[in-house]
């Protein structure tokens, strides 16, 4: 089973010179949980979180509108290309303790997301779809809730 066949298409984007204002009406407005920035060409330049923007609103203080979306950006962004597999989309979930990974074309620009609930409900509906177990899913889930230290 390769990620495209799991992955949610219809990413929203924002371009990377917006404020978190923006972002958050698009979370809103899309029910999603992170917005992927692009530049001028359309290619992946950042990624934003829900979390993300609680945090820069809680450091800086101000109105999202004033608060550049850059600010809250992860820059070096973790992505995958749609032909790979559910296997290496887990180990990087794992390695960098991430829940959502852009799917990227050969040019960096966003195709979509695919999320650590896409694999869970793959698992469920499935029950052992290709490339996913059970088990493997429970030691995603159990990296992405390690207490850092």
């Amino acid at each position: 089973m390769n990620v495209a066949e799991l992955m949610t298409s219809q990413t929203q984007t924002c371009r990377i010179d917006e404020n978190l204002g923006t972002v958050a009406k698009i979370m809103w407005e899309h029910d999603c949980g992170c917005v992927p920035l692009v530049d001028s060409d359309g290619r992946i330049a950042g990624i934003v979180t829900d979390r993300d923007i609680c945090m820069a609103a809680c450091q800086r203080d101000e109105p999202l509108s004033k608060i550049p979306a850059t600010f809250a950006a992860a820059r070096d962004v973790v992505t995958l290309l749609p032909d790979d597999t559910i296997e290496r989309a887990e180990a990087l979930m794992r390695e960098h303790e991430i829940r959502r990974l852009p799917v990227v074309d050969e040019s960096r620009r966003p195709m979509g997301i695919l999320s650590i609930n896409d694999i869970v409900r793959a698992v469920h509906i499935q029950h052992r779809p290709d490339g996913l177990t059970p088990d493997s899913v429970v030691l995603t889930l159990a990296a992405l809730g390690e207490i850092r230290g």
